[in-house]
């Protein structure tokens, strides 16, 4: 907590489904950067120095000490909500932070430069790795999309393993905890 800047500031948590998570995340490692099948690839086991199976406790912790020691009006926002109805989410955020909303907020440029030359701290990041499946939807957005599964569900052409179920039934108390507090 010594870290967060001593200036009037409100905490928002963006939350996403763990069952939603972590097959997206292993998707990514398995596609992306290890290149490896889907049934050989363990989460938890080829990243040992990421806290793939505690990130949601991390998260809840943190909202938590946040909560009960700076802000007890903090923030959280389930990303499924947020993309499934930017129209209902985005005015109550913008209200509750005392920031005028516009319409327009639904809609913008694809415009990679524009991150790029805006963005600060992972910006850069986002621009050179824009070309990802991670990062290039986001980047080449134009709108909000809503998903194509419901909330909880995941595509079919992922396989449930034992270490993905692992990491889930871990992972959905602290998610529920969090997505109970959620704008709605």
């Amino acid at each position: 907590m010594e870290y967060l800047p001593d200036v009037p500031t409100r905490h928002v948590f963006l939350i996403r489904h763990p069952r939603n998570v972590y097959p997206s995340l292993k998707h990514l490692f398995t596609n992306k950067f290890l290149q490896l099948p889907w049934d050989e690839t363990n989460l938890i086991e080829e990243y040992r120095s990421l806290p793939v199976k505690d990130h949601f406790k991390i998260h809840r912790d943190l909202w938590k000490k946040i909560k009960n020691k700076m802000d007890p009006d903090v923030i959280v926002i389930d990303g499924h909500d947020l993309v499934s109805r930017p129209e209902v989410i985005l005015p109550k955020f913008f209200t509750e932070l005392g920031i005028p909303y516009r319409e327009s907020y639904l809609k913008w440029e694809a415009d990679p430069e524009l991150v790029y030359s805006s963005w600060r701290g992972t910006g850069l990041f986002v621009f050179t790795s824009s070309k990802t499946v991670a990062t290039s939807r986001a980047v080449e957005s134009t709108h909000f999309v809503p998903p194509k599964v419901p909330c909880g569900s995941f595509t079919a052409d992922w396989k449930l393993t034992d270490e993905l179920q692992e990491c889930i039934d871990y992972s959905m108390p602290f998610y529920e905890e969090m997505y109970e507090q959620r704008f709605q």
